[in-house]
């Protein structure tokens, strides 16, 4: 079996490119998919929010981008598993 990798920055084509594989019949694993997926698991949240703390979700229970960026675009360190 051959797998291909697609990269490249935002509005590059990917999805795309994507879409036209999976028309195609072409398998497509799309990892921002997957990950979003894992915001809404209840043992990912509590290891986000023992992490990063309460506000890293919103009350509506989807992930704060703006917040966890703050933190993970100012301090690397934060990145580092607990």
């Amino acid at each position: 079996m051959i797998k291909i990798g697609l990269t490249g920055g935002i509005g590059s084509g990917k999805s795309f490119v994507s879409q036209i594989f999976a028309e195609l019949g072409i398998p497509v694993y799309n990892s921002d998919v997957e990950a979003k997926k894992l915001y809404i698991r209840e043992d990912v949240k509590a290891k986000m929010k023992e992490k990063f703390g309460q506000n890293v979700y919103l009350s509506n229970g989807q992930i704060n981008k703006v917040y966890l960026a703050n933190i993970i675009f100012n301090d690397r360190k934060a990145l580092d598993y607990v």
